[in-house]
């Protein structure tokens, strides 16, 4: 386990040089929240910048052979890929907590006091958003790596901006959405549950192809 949060920690350590790409996520979010974007929106716009700043980890350690180190720090690739996913996570989380931050402030400024539902219903949307397109692009770069897999790892985001137009274009739709989400509690718990088990199993994928990876 000591393995494993060696690897988180390397991994943050890595994207130290990346201090601008994060500072990418508080601006994006105060500009959309100037704009009146709800903090439900919020939310799933930090998926999707977490889900830029995680494949940035794979573009370094590709280009500077950074397999090489795991290997001499005794590091075994269970541990590569659970301290990744484990990185990947916490990445989502504080992105998450400071574009969250930022969407109250301004709300608050503009005189909305209602935050508790937009924050619950953007943490699940945007948890199931990361998970979905993670749990598909993780596995992909642990076995190709980032330059061959890249082009592949834009499919689920195709996919999911693709969903997000139609049901903005398409009213009928954006009604079924908005009164599955009037189950309040029940979804968010689905969609917690379920962002938990689809991340499990894709974890799974990944150590069983990266140990198949020479």
């Amino acid at each position: 386990m000591s393995n494993t949060f060696n690897m988180a920690r390397l991994d943050f350590y890595t994207l130290k040089s990346q201090m601008t790409t994060y500072m990418v996520i508080p601006t994006v979010a105060l500009f959309f929240s100037l704009t009146g974007l709800s903090l439900s929106a919020l939310g799933f716009t930090a998926a999707w910048l977490v889900l830029i700043v995680n494949t940035n980890l794979f573009a370094i350690q590709e280009k500077y052979g950074l397999e090489r180190l795991y290997s001499s720090l005794a590091l075994n690739k269970k541990s590569v890929v659970l301290g990744r996913y484990i990185s990947a996570t916490l990445n989502y989380l504080f992105g998450y907590f400071v574009v969250i931050i930022v969407g109250v402030i301004i709300s608050f400024i503009q005189g909305h006091a209602n935050f508790y539902n937009g924050i619950i219903e953007g943490f699940c949307i945007s948890l199931l958003t990361f998970t979905l397109v993670s749990a598909i692009q993780l596995p992909i770069y642990f076995v190709v790596g980032y330059t061959k897999g890249r082009i592949i790892s834009m499919i689920p985001f195709l996919i999911i901006a693709g969903l997000v137009i139609l049901q903005a274009l398409n009213e009928r739709l954006e009604r079924v959405i908005r009164s599955v989400l009037d189950y309040g509690n029940s979804i968010y718990a689905i969609c917690l549950i379920s962002s938990i088990v689809i991340m499990v199993v894709s974890y799974y994928i990944s150590v069983s192809c990266y140990k198949k990876r020479q």
